[in-house]
């Protein structure tokens, strides 16, 4: 097996032999591909990605299937300003109870922050806090810069430990996941409409037609574990059984082999 890390794929061709063309030009030949893309760039990208293009059956788990963006904001302070039992600083709005929209408007963005967690030990994470935010709102996040993200983070301290004395952080670390081109979100999910049944047919080999070269091209990835989807487990997981698969296909291929009566 060899593992091809750069550049980037731009088209996958199957039936056998697979061709992988890539940004540079450059067309890699294989008879088996593993396709490990985010259910949010399949989303993006699978009818371009794939030629011929994806079986009905299978664009359409595509489409059923959700994925959501969730991030995490990292705030790094010299000093803590909390006490040491403290394990989290959560938030509460007096006026959630009165909107009309599961979202907030935009410039409210920062109210879907639930809560600051404490990361311990500190001898091995240094004095940092560590937040969630999801949905449209952890998309308009990322469009922020690191600078307005921590001022707005320090008020929200402010505000709600009533400690006016709270320094920003000296350093900000955050996750992108629903901006970056490659990722396109975070978690998948079956959504209304989908099912397990969408899981599974996202994760069958290709092609689907008998009497041709089989798994040419196979899925793993958290969204094609049936059980375990949404967790790195399941994406472990799903990567270890596509290649179980071909070990399997070609442990039975030897078996023939060695086993023809000699004639």
């Amino acid at each position: 097996m060899t593992e091809y890390f750069n550049p980037l794929s731009t088209l996958l061709k199957y039936p056998s032999p697979v061709c992988v063309e890539c940004e540079d030009g450059e067309c890699l030949l294989a008879d088996h591909v593993i396709v490990t893309a985010s259910l949010g760039v399949l989303k993006k990208a699978h009818e371009t990605l794939f030629s011929p293009g994806l079986p009905l059956d299978k664009a359409q788990a595509i489409q059923k299937l959700g994925i959501s963006t969730t991030d995490k904001i990292f705030l790094e302070f010299a000093e803590p300003f909390w006490s040491p039992e403290c394990n989290s600083i959560q938030f509460v709005w007096e006026d959630e109870a009165q909107l009309d929209s599961q979202a907030y408007p935009e410039e409210l963005w920062y109210r879907k922050i639930c809560s600051f967690d404490v990361l311990y030990p500190p001898e091995r994470y240094g004095h940092m806090l560590s937040g969630w935010i999801c949905g449209e709102e952890a998309l308009r996040m990322e469009r922020c810069d690191d600078e307005t993200v921590a001022e707005i983070c320090t008020e929200l301290l402010r505000q709600f430990t009533g400690n006016q004395n709270i320094p920003k952080p000296r350093r900000i670390l955050r996750s992108s996941w629903g901006s970056n081109p490659y990722i396109r979100g975070s978690y998948s999910f079956t959504r209304v409409g989908s099912s397990g049944r969408d899981v599974e047919k996202l994760a069958e080999p290709l092609p689907y037609i008998k009497n041709t070269k089989p798994l040419q091209v196979l899925f793993a990835g958290e969204a094609t574990h049936r059980k375990y989807y949404s967790t790195t487990h399941g994406a472990l997981l799903s990567g270890q059984k596509e290649a179980n698969r071909l070990i399997e296909l070609y442990q039975y291929s030897f078996r023939a082999e060695t086993t023809k009566p000699n004639i």
